[in-house]
């Protein structure tokens, strides 16, 4: 696992809905318990990590499972804990780290469930459970189309390495400074101009996220009416 991330990087995490959480206690425990002298407890003391891919291949006679288009969607700061401790070569040879795989079969509303529902025993903004939804992957898409680049995880780009920053700024044809637009900025400039709604961008932004049946009103702000090109130019009617 820790050398699946030394090859992939956060590439291995796009559907993750965390990203990563750095020197936190939580972190820090994990680290040493891989590194230390209860490693061979690690198997008890982990959650382990979640693949989710489209397709999974058994092969009984090599014993090795394949897995296709796979990503890590729950264990993201467990497989980083095990990279870091094996870069600094105190990762344990006992340590066993349990593991799953979903198969998706290319279904995509299962596929983005199955992230946020992974993530689901521990407290998430709304934001950050909508980041794989295909609304806003679709947004995305299409500020890049415009130059710009949309944050759908909150300091999702703090820890890019200068290939992936690069990438990135191949991806939208511009550099990346000042060409940034955080999700939630967005949304909340958004709903208090085009939506109509400033009181909700101001002082009920968790309600943007949340679907109209649990009592928000994201399918009607991140509606047909909903472009690009409005997600643009909304900051500067707000500070205008």
């Amino acid at each position: 696992l820790a050398e699946l991330y030394a090859q992939h990087g956060e590439g291995l995490l796009q559907r993750n809905i965390r990203v990563d959480q750095r020197d936190t206690a939580t972190n820090r425990s994990i680290e040493a318990t891989c590194t230390g002298d209860g490693s061979v407890n690690f198997l008890h003391f982990n959650n382990g990590v979640t693949f989710l891919c489209e397709k999974a291949f058994y092969d009984v006679f090599q014993k090795t499972l394949t897995l296709e288009r796979a990503q890590v969607v729950n264990g993201g700061q467990t497989i980083r804990a095990l990279h870091r401790a094996l870069e600094k070569r105190k990762l344990k040879s006992d340590v066993i780290v349990p593991a799953r795989a979903i198969t998706s079969s290319g279904h995509k509303d299962f596929a983005n469930d199955v992230a946020v529902n992974q993530n689901n025993q521990n407290q998430v903004g709304t934001g950050f459970l909508r980041s794989n939804d295909q609304r806003v992957v679709q947004l995305d898409h299409a500020l890049a189309s415009l130059g710009w680049l949309l944050e759908r995880r909150e300091g999702e780009l703090t820890s890019l390495t200068d290939t992936e920053r690069v990438a990135l700024e191949r991806r939208i044809g511009h550099h990346l400074d000042g060409r940034i637009i955080r999700l939630k900025d967005g949304a909340q400039a958004y709903t208090a101009t085009f939506y109509g709604q400033p009181e909700i961008a101001k002082k009920n932004v968790k309600k943007i996220f949340l679907s109209v049946e649990d009592g928000g009103y994201y399918e009607r702000i991140f509606s047909g009416d909903m472009t690009a090109e409005k997600i643009v130019i909304a900051p500067r009617v707000t500070s205008n």
